[in-house]
């Protein structure tokens, strides 16, 4: 018990701080949202502190636990919307989010109804006292527990959705992402996913076991891990910018010909000397090789909106600027690997990529092979 408690205060003092990071850190979109995923992932981790300091509190406070469960997939949605959404505002929350913690809240009010006595009978022993509203709660109580996997199921799919299109959006602005794409997120949901099977493990074990389980433990140690991660994730405040010059992209995809430009400024063969522009710009400044290039920055290379620019790569060179830039990035390095002795590495990063793992990922897309499968091939060719 000593352990479970010892750990208990370390994951709450952890939720803390990563309240005070929250609130005062970099990150700035969500950051509301980002403080009650700590909150909820603390008030948790509480119970064996209440058991422990404030066993009276016991039956008062812990069926308010169940609303904060059900919140918990809620509010870390929100947060990861805020961070990944193209608003200069977190957008407000929408009322079926609110659905599942309201009925927490409803049951959890419920309990505070009971007297004294079947609130310690409840919370305290373990047994069902007498009477038809004890039972009731305890009925809605498992049947919300019981929803909250489906629901939070839900919340994944909806976060997976959300960071496909994020990260697509990335690769019209951006030329290097891999610092952007907040893949933490998937990581994060998989540790979580993780504590839901602990924590489902306690309940199994308590409920039908007479000797002590460890998953207890294990569940305060893998939400304490949970907490250090996202208050490092939390200090990075990498957002994409709001764009001022409209949708970034061309009109909806697979729209034929002239309709296709038909609802746009830009016409096809402003398109084509716009496309030429880029090229020229490309070629002539070698913006490939700046890994912080953006689409901004070309668009005022080429004294185009960013949003013309983007419609541009996509319906009349069809890449994305992501795709456009390292096309160019690769052929430049291709150059390299060919007529110099220079180290991949230095290849790499002098070529506008910001690591070894990024350009090989690139360029074995675009080759199908290493760089020095295909440094090999060229020597090999050339001593033939």
């Amino acid at each position: 018990m000593t352990a479970m408690v010892a750990l208990a205060a370390w994951v709450a003092g952890l939720g803390v701080a990563g309240v005070a990071v929250a609130l005062t850190g970099p990150v700035r979109a969500g950051r509301i949202a980002l403080a009650a995923v700590f909150v909820v992932l603390t008030l948790l981790a509480t119970p064996p502190l209440l058991a422990a300091f404030a066993r009276p509190l016991v039956p008062l406070l812990t069926p308010w636990l169940l609303p904060v469960l059900l919140a918990a997939p809620a509010a870390f949605h929100a947060f990861v919307l805020a961070r990944a959404a193209d608003l200069p505002v977190a957008p407000p929350i929408r009322r079926r989010h609110l659905v599942l913690p309201t009925l927490g809240v409803l049951t959890a009010l419920g309990y505070m109804a009971l007297s004294d006595a079947q609130r310690r009978i409840l919370f305290v022993e373990g047994d069902l006292p007498p009477g038809a509203a004890p039972a009731i709660l305890a009925l809605a109580t498992f049947a919300l527990v019981l929803a909250w996997p489906a629901v939070a199921g839900v919340y994944v799919v909806s976060i997976v959705r959300l960071m496909a299109r994020y990260r697509a959006r990335l690769k019209h602005r951006f030329s290097n992402i891999d610092r952007m794409e907040m893949r933490w997120v998937e990581g994060f949901m998989g540790v979580v996913a993780l504590l839901w099977l602990c924590a489902a493990a306690a309940l199994l074990t308590d409920n039908l076991s007479s000797t002590p389980a460890p998953a207890g433990e294990i569940m305060l140690v893998m939400t304490g891990v949970l907490l250090l991660l996202l208050i490092g994730f939390s200090l990075d405040g990498r957002t994409v910018a709001p764009m001022d010059a409209g949708p970034v992209g061309g009109p909806e995809p697979g729209t034929p010909g002239p309709r296709k430009y038909a609802r746009s400024a830009l016409t096809r063969d402003h398109a084509e000397r716009l496309a030429e522009r880029i090229g020229r710009a490309m070629r002539e400044d070698e913006l490939h090789l700046d890994p912080n290039l953006s689409l901004t920055r070309l668009s005022r290379r080429v004294g185009a909106a960013p949003n013309m620019v983007s419609q541009t790569l996509n319906d009349t060179l069809g890449r994305t600027f992501f795709d456009y830039v390292n096309d160019q990035r690769i052929d430049t390095a291709m150059g390299w690997l060919k007529e110099t002795e220079m180290s991949v590495l230095d290849i790499a990063i002098a070529a506008g990529f910001n690591s070894r793992s990024t350009f090989y990922k690139a360029f074995r897309a675009r080759t199908g092979q290493t760089p020095q499968d295909y440094r090999r091939g060229v020597a090999s060719q050339a001593a033939e």
